[in-house]
This record gives C-alpha cells, structure tokens and sequence, in this order.
C-alpha cells in the first residue's frame, strides 16, 4: 500500500484490516490499532482466530468463511483489547480480491458504536419506565374509576327510591334529572376504566355461545323506546342467512354497537338512524358479520376523519362544546375491534350523516341454542 493510502486509512475513524485467506493480518489501520492495543510486531505473529476469544458475540471462523463466499451483510460484535477493554463494534466486511480477480482474502471494517449502544440503552431504560409509570396511571385510573362507580350506584338506588315515593312533578323531574346525570358520570368511568385495561393491555375477551338476533333486538327495542321525543326515525334490517349460534364476547359486541348508535342518535337531530346486520361470508366454522350503522347527522369533517379513532379526540371542538363527552368512545371501539380480530371503516361528509362499517369473524358453536338464548323476533 502506497503512502498516500495509509495516511487516508490512518485518518479513518473506523478500524480497517485486510485479511489473507487464512486469516492473517496482511494490514491495519492505525485505529485498529488503537482499538486492539496490540503492537504490530504483535499483531504480525498472530492471526484473527488466534484472538477470537477476544471478539464475543459473533462466531469468527463462520462469519470468515461466509465473507470469503461473497457475504457482505454486517454483523455486531464485543472487541476485547488486550488490556481487557470492550468496545462495541459493527464489523462490515467483503471478499478481497488481487489485480488479476483471483480471491487472496478479506477486508474488514471495524466501526465503534459505543455511543449508539449507550444511547440504545438510555432509550431502553426511558421506555421500560414509561411503561412502568404508563401502568402506574392506568392502575391508578382503573381503581379511582371503581371507587367512585361504588357510591355512585348507592345514590343512583337512593333517587330511585325517592321517585318511588315522591308525589310532586316538580321533585320528580329534578330526580330524573339526577338520575340522568349519574348514569352520565356511570358511562364516564366505564370509559375510562375501559381505557385504562387498554393502555395496560389487560383487555380480556370472553368465549361463550351467544345469538346476535338476540343482541340485535336487545338494540332495537332499547333506542326505539327513546325516539317518540325525536324526529328520528331507527331502520334496521336482519339477515336471516347468519348463524344464531355463535362463540365469542357478546358484551363486547354490545358495547361496540351500543357506542355507535348512541353517537348516532346523539349526532341526528333529523332523518333516520340505520342498523344493518348481514352475513359478508361463510368461511368453514367463520361466520364473517357485517354490521353498518348509517345516520343522517351532522357528519364530519374529512380532515378530521384520520383521527377520530384516537384517543380523546373529536370531529371538532364546536362537536365538544355542544354535546360533551371524553373522546374516548371510538377510540376504545376500535380497540375492541382489533381485540376481535375485525377492522372498522368510517365514511362521513359534513352536514350529510355518517357510514360506519364493522367486520367481526366469529366462529360457529357446534349445537344450535336453546329457545331461550334466541331472543324474540321483533
């Protein structure tokens, strides 16, 4: 190697040596050098396997012989000086070949990532505690929640009690209305309890037989009780060819309608609120359910359609001045979802109403259900 080589090899803040076939040391850099802290008289008399005990975490004579073969790809390893330092390093290497093309051995660079290591490790050490304290919230949100919904259920029996009794219209309405109001506050920490399993990944799903007739006509009855008040018409329509007898989370599944319905409603001032339930396909012991909830509400914007799933977020914050809530319904709909291996799309245009789509497989329970988990027709 000429002079001018070896002063651009030198200046090289990386490690650089040429191996021949057998591993020897046919030239270094002076970073090697460094790195090693061998001489080179030292060097001169040993060969690369000779000090492999000194490069853990890669087997040497392998990586040596792939590298001959024509691999390029590199690979990490702990360098152990002579004086017993560890330097971490990213080894990247090719064949070596003479003038006339003929392999005469390897050439390898020897790159320090102690930094990228330590770096690595204060990033590790910073995320493990942001989960630890990710949990510490979400366990402190879960418990605050039942503490609360324990006395609250005790004053919501209380204001039942006293509309039982009460025989002024004007006690009874501000007894609804507290009535109405904790139920509210009920709804609030389920969500928020329901967020915090999230965000601990602690969300279980049950497996049991259920009949989605059943839950369809448990929603229907209950939203078509509420609208002689609204001039809100509820269409709904049952495909007859899915099976009634299904294995999976039926409370889920009523809480992921239970929450689009209600936005629904709540979203509608006029014009109809849709529920369609059908059968997208049979697939062995998968039925794939298609469920559409369509309402001709207030919609949304499409510049806010990407994140209405996200947690704590809202078509807008005129949406939040109006009509409330957390944020937290769709975000934890869409959790539920991907929990049942499903997928959920939303199409909306402002001031036109609101498609939603969700996709559930579920699979088919091997005896039909007794007359009584059936539920009756509508």
């Amino acid at each position: 190697m000429n002079e001018l080589s070896k002063q651009i090899t030198d200046h090289l803040g990386q490690g650089l040596v040429i191996l021949d076939l057998n591993g020897n040391f046919k030239f270094y850099n002076k970073k090697f050098l460094e790195m090693v802290e061998y001489s080179p008289k030292e060097l001169d008399k040993i060969n690369l396997f000779s000090v492999a005990s000194k490069i853990h975490g890669a087997n040497l004579k392998e990586k040596f012989n792939k590298r001959l073969k024509g691999e390029k790809e590199p690979y990490e390893a702990i360098l152990t000086s002579k004086t017993d330092k560890e330097i971490p390093v990213l080894i990247s290497g090719a064949p070596y070949y003479d003038e006339k093309g003929d392999l005469i051995g390897v050439i390898s660079l020897l790159t320090d990532i102690t930094k990228s290591k330590k770096l690595e490790k204060q990033l590790t050490k910073a995320a493990e505690e942001a989960r630890k304290a990710n949990e510490a919230k979400s366990k402190f949100l879960g418990n605050i929640s039942h503490e609360i919904k324990n006395p609250l259920n005790g004053m919501i029996g209380i204001i039942d009690l006293l509309r039982e009794s009460t025989q002024s219209k004007e006690d009874e309405e501000l007894l609804k209305t507290m009535r109405e109001s904790s139920y509210h506050i009920l709804n609030l920490l389920d969500e928020l309890m329901d967020f915090s399993k999230i965000e601990a990944n602690k969300m279980d799903l049950d497996s049991i037989k259920f009949s989605p007739l059943k839950i369809y006509n448990s929603l229907y009855l209950s939203y078509k009780s509420n609208l002689y008040s609204k001039n809100i018409d509820f269409e709904v329509d049952y495909d007859k060819n899915i099976p009634d007898n299904l294995f999976g989370d039926p409370i889920k599944l009523r809480q992921i309608l239970d929450n689009l319905l209600s936005n629904s409603f709540k979203f509608t001032k006029n014009g109809k609120v849709s529920m369609l339930f059908s059968l997208e396909s049979l697939k062995g012991n998968i039925a794939n359910l298609k469920i559409t909830i369509l309402d001709t509400g207030i919609g949304i914007n499409e510049s806010n359609l990407e994140k209405i799933f996200e947690a704590f977020s809202q078509g807008d914050l005129s949406t939040k001045d109006q009509f409330g809530g957390t944020g937290l319904g769709l975000f934890i709909v869409k959790k539920l979802v991907e929990l049942m291996n499903g997928e959920i799309k939303i199409e909306s245009e402002k001031g036109k109403g609101t498609k939603v789509v969700v996709k559930l497989p579920f699979k088919i329970y091997s005896e039909p259900l007794k007359k009584d988990e059936k539920g009756d027709s509508i």
